[in-house]
Formats: C-alpha cells, structure tokens, sequence
C-alpha cells in the first residue's frame, strides 16, 4: 500500500498536529493547555460583563464556546444546559468541563473556521475576547452541532447526530483488514467538494479514483462519497464511503472540527439530566442502540430506523470544484489511499466479494 504523503509547508501547526499519529493518540488524553494555540495563555477570565466569578480559563472558553452553540450542550450564564435529545455515549465522555478534549479542540476549531481566525497564532486569551464579543452580539453558529459515528460491526453504519437529533443513518464501508479505519475520535480539518484521490492498492496496483463530498478527519483519511453496488463492510484502504446522494448530504451536515469518532460498536445513547449542570456531564442512565431518530427525554425506546438508500446514477455534475472550508494554512492531502486494495470488491466497477 502506498504512503500517504502531504506538503508540510502549505498546513498550519493545528493541522501538522492532527495529521500525526503521535498527537491524534493525545486527542483522547485531557489537558490542561491548549496545544492548537501558540502562545498558550494562563491565569483564570471571567466569562462575560454579567458573570463576575473568577474561572479557568479553558472553562471560560467552553463556557462562551457553549453559549454560542459549538458545543453539544449550552450556557445559560450559569450552568450548561443540554438538548431534549438523548445524546451519543461515546459524545458524552469527551464533555468534561474545565479540560480541553478533543470535543474542545473540535468546537475551536469550528469557531475559528467560523470567524476567519489563523488558527497557529491565536492565544487562548485573543481567543476568550473574540468569544465574548461574538456572545454579546448575539453571533451564534450558523447552525447546530453535529457528531459522526462511524459503527465498524457489519452491517457497517454512519450516523449523523444533531442537538435536534439524528440527521443521517446511512450504510457505509470502511477499510480492509491491512489498511483498516483507526479506531478513535477526530476532528475534520479539510472539506472539498470533489477530488481524484491517487495512491496504490495494497498489490501495488496504483489507483486515480474519482470521490465527492469529503471530509477529512485523520491524516488521509475522510468520509466521503464513492459509487460501489453494495456497502455496509469493509472495502476502501481506510476512508469510509457512503453512497454519493448519502454524501452530498452529509457534507452538508458536517463542517471544519466536527468530531467522527470510528468505533467498533453500535451507537448507544445516555439521556440528558433533567436540570442544568455546573460543572459535570451527564451520567449514563440508560443505553439505547441508534436505530432512527433518538429518544427525547422520558421516552422508553427509538422508532425504526429511516429507510436508505445506496445511490444510483451517474457522479454529481454540479459543485464539484474543491470547497473553501479548510481552515486558513491548511493544504489538501497528496496521494491519499483511501480507494483502491487487493481485492475485487475495490473496484468501482467489480462486484463485491463479500463481506
């Protein structure tokens, strides 16, 4: 199989330190500086002309990142509140307030992207500013955050999670035994509509597929949109696809820093506490796997899941020239494997060996 390669010069720090293995391992270890902002700040901020408490400052910035709608709960100027939604398990771990996770980095990053901020040299201090300005003025996100889960156990899945609810719950495949998904929760750093991604199969065999709506998450790796007539196993060297209209939609949905997580599970849920939390996430109290639309608060079980579709017909015409949402520094990625492999089923054109 053939390396991924990049054009270090043209990416960011944020970006050189997502695409490397070591620092997407440390995604899921918490911190206590902010390793995307260079120089990081210290000390505590108050979050706002009303709030006169003295609290960290990665709190703060949570806080403000809550209010304007980049974080899976709200601020009220109090406490965080939390949607009528049940909310994904594996989403609710990564809330921890007061600590920067990955769920953290993701919704800076959003709010970055968001606001034309150069993400290498804003401090977490200009950072807090920029935040309680956009909060005074009313400037919320554009729209609601969104998560992605990726279930590796065949049938293979994708879902989109929204604080409205489920978005997208389509078939999707990952990557064959040799040139697998890695398991784990990143942040997209780059979006483009269109792209012939180039590299080699793991015989050696080089490969220049055409794919749609991508969305990259983890060095080469994205979701995107790629023709097959069956999906729902293993089949691509690492990026996981879904049916072209699936994907069109999707790209929709997503936007730069939201989170994938690619797990080896079905998608459970927790519901959301009844009143506001200060300082802590909510407790699991009841799991329920993702098939439809999540329960509100206080319903007992999930309706079925929508009906979806593969995706027939000939690749998008329209909007197909690279997207403007990657994050400023960013450079898109040179040869990535994400298509081609060993076997007849990567072939666009073959039929599918079989899960």
């Amino acid at each position: 199989m053939g390396k991924k390669s990049y054009a270090p010069q043209a990416l960011g720090l944020a970006l050189l330190l997502t695409l490397s293995g070591g620092a997407a391992t440390a995604f899921h270890a918490p911190e206590t500086t902010h390793a995307f902002m260079v120089p990081a700040d210290s000390g505590t901020s108050t979050v706002s002309q009303n709030q006169k408490m003295q609290v960290p400052l990665m709190l703060a910035i949570e806080q403000n990142l809550a209010a304007l709608g980049y974080l899976p709960v709200g601020w009220n100027g109090q406490a965080f509140t939390y949607p009528q939604v049940a909310i994904p398990k594996s989403l609710n771990v990564l809330f921890q307030p007061g600590t920067e996770t990955v769920l953290v980095r993701g919704a800076i990053m959003s709010y970055e992207a968001a606001r034309s901020l150069p993400p290498t040299h804003t401090s977490l201090g200009t950072l807090l500013t920029s935040l309680e300005k956009d909060v005074q003025a009313g400037r919320k996100a554009a729209q609601p955050f969104t998560y992605v889960y990726v279930d590796e156990a065949v049938p293979e899945r994708l879902v989109v999670w929204s604080t409205r609810g489920i978005l997208e719950n389509v078939p999707a495949n990952t990557g064959i035994p040799g040139a697998s998904t890695p398991l784990g929760t990143y942040p997209v750093y780059l979006r483009l509509k269109f792209q012939v991604m180039k590299g080699k199969n793991l015989d050696g065999v080089p490969y220049a597929d055409p794919v749609y709506y991508i969305n990259y998450f983890h060095g080469g790796e994205a979701v995107h949109g790629f023709y097959r007539q069956r999906y729902g196993f293993p089949q691509s060297l690492g990026c996981i696809e879904v049916p072209p209209a699936d994907a069109q939609a999707i790209y929709q949905d997503l936007q730069i820093g939201t989170l994938v997580t690619v797990g080896a599970g079905t998608l459970t849920f927790v519901q959301p506490p009844t009143t506001p939390q200060t300082t802590t996430a909510p407790q699991p109290t009841q799991s329920q796997p993702a098939t439809g639309t999540p329960p509100s608060t206080g319903t007992t079980g999930a309706p079925p899941a929508p009906t979806v579709s593969p995706g027939t017909g000939t690749p998008p015409t329209t909007d197909t020239s690279p997207g403007t949402t990657a994050p400023q520094g960013a450079g898109q990625p040179q040869g990535t494997d994400a298509q081609g492999s060993s076997g007849a089923q990567d072939s666009p054109d073959a039929p599918p060996a079989g899960p």
